[in-house]
């Protein structure tokens, strides 16, 4: 054997590895079966060849060196996340604050060193490729270029899910995306829901919160074995709803279906179609939101309609905020997104580190239970700012609601401070239905009809609000982290 032959197979090789590593490590961590390995092997060896068989060096190094990026980024996600890459995970990454962005490379820079074999193996492969001269087998190389097309077509109709395949499909859907908000954004302009409303006079406060990553099993006003909610627990006009869905399992696809007429059959409505401050702004509310750092900060089209826009640096100070905003003004509509329980359960002050061992204070401990613990800990500080905010609104002589749901949990919570005999109708009717199957779809309506705002007959759907005598259940579906699969819950018996 010629010594560039011998060359030419090593580059194979490495080239195959940078691309396989992943895979091999999915059938190691159990996530796949080893089917799944040989599967991977098969499909890459057309990509190989294509990419040895380059003649420019140079354009060799720069593709290959892309590739072996993006094969990387899925080793990270596989070891880190226990997951493949999904096309949310793209634009998140793009998009998120540079402090939350920090933060998570932070709490996962340990899982960078997974990726070293593979950046070993590909710088390796780039200087043998630069040693051999260029190839002339033109007709096998187009013949694998043509199957590598192939390739293509089938991960993009979501069949292959392999590196380095998978992550180009997701950068793919992900720059589609990117495109279609682009383009729809701007129809909203002009748009109006023509909202009108009763003129009650007197000071009004209305707040829809949205939570992250609240789990209904873990709060005490669901049953659940630890006090974590005392506080809210504590309001007799509180109302806990136990068989809520998001419609997302991403923060990026959820909250725009919170706050949005959108859902997963209509999720562009997001984009042309103003958000929930739209119809109270139209109504003389002051429209308010707030968020320390999260979505509605940097996502600007979700706050269209917003009078001021706050980015607070914690939870802590939005009760406080809240309340020397009502003293300012007598008719608002808060916004409000927490950070709340968000990954790494951090998110708690010392006075409610109850539950230990856990990740925040106890980070030497071995013990099972740091993960459970610091989340708890996070209800149970949660509590705490939610209760907070409720007492900021509840003043004598005012309306005021608050309307509570977790971006990607299951609970929907609502504190109704009303008066008048219209206003017990509508708390007995959300007893009531409190046991229905209902998801995000209906928190727009209803965040609408808690204030009696009555839009535009064309966008209103009365058996979606959860207040409305004509309410009704309809079929639940969940949007999946790539942006198109669909998940059906079955309601709970």
């Amino acid at each position: 054997m010629t010594k560039n032959k011998y060359l030419t197979w090593i580059l194979s090789i490495l080239i195959m590895l940078v691309f396989c590593i992943p895979a091999f490590t999915r059938v190691l961590l159990h996530q796949d079966n080893i089917l799944y390995l040989v599967w991977s092997i098969v499909l890459c060896v057309p990509l190989v060849y294509v990419l040895q068989h380059i003649r420019s060096k140079i354009v060799f190094c720069i593709l290959f060196f892309c590739l072996m990026m993006l094969s990387g980024t899925e080793m990270f996600f596989i070891v880190g996340q226990k997951c493949l890459v999904q096309t949310a995970h793209i634009p998140a990454i793009v998009t998120s604050p540079h402090a939350e962005s920090s933060h998570f490379l932070d709490n996962n820079m340990m899982y960078m060193a997974c990726t070293l074999p593979q950046l070993i193996c590909g710088i390796t492969a780039m200087v043998i490729r630069c040693m051999l001269p260029s190839s002339r087998c033109t007709s096998l190389r187009r013949c694998a270029a043509a199957w590598l097309a192939v390739l293509c077509a089938l991960v993009m109709g979501g069949w292959l899910q392999v590196a380095p395949y998978n992550i180009i499909k997701c950068c793919a859907l992900a720059a589609r995306q990117g495109y279609t908000k682009h383009r729809m954004v701007p129809m909203a302009q002009g748009m109006t829901f023509n909202a009108t409303r009763p003129d009650t006079g007197g000071r009004e406060y209305y707040v829809m919160c949205v939570g992250e990553s609240l789990r209904a099993a873990n709060m005490g006003i669901n049953g659940y074995g630890r006090p974590t909610t005392p506080l809210l627990q504590a309001m007799d006009n509180m109302v806990s709803f136990t068989d809520f869905y998001s419609t997302a399992t991403l923060t990026m696809y959820s909250v725009p279906m919170m706050i949005t007429r959108a859902t997963v059959d209509e999720y562009n409505l997001n984009y042309k179609e103003y958000g929930i401050l739209k119809p109270y702004r139209e109504c003389g509310f002051k429209t308010i939101v707030i968020s320390p750092g999260k979505l509605l900060t940097y996502e600007k089209y979700l706050t269209r309609g917003a009078d001021t826009v706050y980015n607070v640096r914690k939870d802590a100070v939005i009760p406080a905020l809240v309340d020397s905003l009502t003293q300012a003004y007598p008719k608002v509509f808060f916004l409000i997104q927490l950070y709340q329980s968000h990954c790494y359960f951090a998110n708690f002050t010392p006075e409610y580190d109850r539950y230990h061992p856990n990740l925040v204070s106890d980070k030497e401990s071995a013990s099972k239970d740091l993960l459970v613990n610091a989340y708890d800990n996070t209800v149970l500080y949660t509590d705490y700012i939610m209760s907070s905010i409720i007492h900021a609104i509840d003043k004598p002589d005012t309306r005021s609601t608050f309307l509570f749901a977790s971006d990607h949990g299951e609970v929907l919570d609502m504190d109704k401070p009303r008066r008048n005999q219209a206003h017990k109708d509508a708390a007995r009717r959300i007893r009531e239905i409190r046991h229905e199957p209902v998801n995000a779809d209906y928190l727009f309506y209803t965040a609408c009809d808690m204030a009696d705002i009555t839009i535009d007959s064309i966008y209103w759907k009365p058996e979606y609000s959860l207040l409305s005598p004509e309410f009704k259940t309809h079929e639940r579906k969940v949007m999946l982290p790539d942006g198109l699969s669909v998940l059906r819950p079955k309601a709970k018996r």
